[in-house]
Formats: structure tokens, sequence, C-alpha cells
């Protein structure tokens, strides 16, 4: 009906300790690796409600936290990269990817290191429509494809309220939406 012991149960390699009917969850050790393997048709879950669940190389060197109820962290040789927050995400150090994808009303930020370009592009149906780069030569460079977006302008705006136009035959307005010359000011100047 049951089982104590007062001291250690030895299992040899490749000596297993199952679990359940078919064998479900299975842990030893093969003479090189550690296992615990989940063999059964459901999943295998870590349950903690107290401290949480951590992988670590050592007492002193932690791999990666996770924490009832708040962040998970990873780490890399024992100094955190990657935590998660309760807005999102909090990386230290550098982030290669082979994209991002923005949803949202959210800005990008691209701070830039001295070296290379930063540019923020928009996309529709695949093809650039727009950019902002500055460029290693130092020029910021702000651009509309008119090949992709049919000769339509390139407008800044102050809040909601139009304050420049550039046409698609590079007339340029201020104070006004349509251009007729290549700077066509209205109003005094």
């Amino acid at each position: 009906t049951g089982l104590t012991t007062t001291g250690d149960i030895n299992f040899g390699d490749n000596d297993k300790a199952v679990f359940g009917a078919g064998s479900d969850l299975q842990i030893y050790h093969d003479g090189s690796h550690s296992y615990v393997s989940d063999q059964g048709t459901g999943r295998l879950v870590l349950n903690s409600s107290g401290g949480g669940v951590r992988i670590e190389k050592s007492p002193t060197e932690n791999m990666a936290i996770f924490t009832p109820d708040g962040n998970c962290e990873l780490f890399y040789d024992n100094s955190l990269k990657l935590a998660t927050t309760s807005t999102g995400i909090d990386v230290t150090g550098t982030v290669t990817n082979d994209g991002l994808i923005v949803d949202g009303n959210n800005d990008i930020q691209i701070n830039r290191d001295g070296v290379s370009a930063a540019k923020i592009f928009w996309n529709r149906s695949g093809a650039t429509d727009a950019k902002i780069e500055l460029a290693a030569d130092e020029n910021l460079n702000i651009g509309v494809d008119e090949a992709q977006l049919g000769g339509k302008n390139l407008i800044f705006r102050n809040n909601a309220s139009e304050a420049m136009r550039i046409d698609s035959s590079g007339n340029v307005g201020i104070g006004t939406s349509s251009p007729g010359y290549p700077l066509d000011v209205a109003g005094n100047a």
C-alpha cells in the first residue's frame, strides 16, 4: 500500500523509475545523460504554487526562473537576458531577428549606434510603400515609393493639419494641398 524509506533508492544506468499504467513517465540515467521522459498522451507539467520553478547549473548559477503570477527570466551564463513583464518583455543586450511585425497603435524607436543605418519601413502587400531612413552618411531620408502608391503625395502634418506636401511630380506646397509650382507657398512668405 506504500513505501517509506530512510535511505536512497539506487538505480543503475538505464534502470527507470516508471510511473503510470502505460509507463507514461520515466526517470532515468543512461550513463551519459539524465532524462525525465513523458511517454504518455498528456503533457508534462511542472507545477509550483510556491517559489516557482528554477533551472540551474548550480545553486548559484541560474539558467531559467519561472515565478508564479510573476515574471519568467532566461539567462546566458548566469546573466539575465530576457524577462517577461506585466506589459511585455525586457531584453538586456542585442536583439537579432529575421523580421519584426508591430501590431496595434505603437511607436517604433530605433537608437542608432553611429555606424549602421536605422530604417523604418511601411509595407502594403509585401512591397515597400514608404520609409524613414537615417543613413550611414548621416542624411535623413524620407521617401514614398510612387510605383507602389500610384502617384500619391508625401504629406507633413502638424497634429491633424497639413503643413507641407510634396506631390508625385515633385512640386512642394506649403499652406496648399495642390501645389502648381516647384515651390508653391500660400499666404505670406
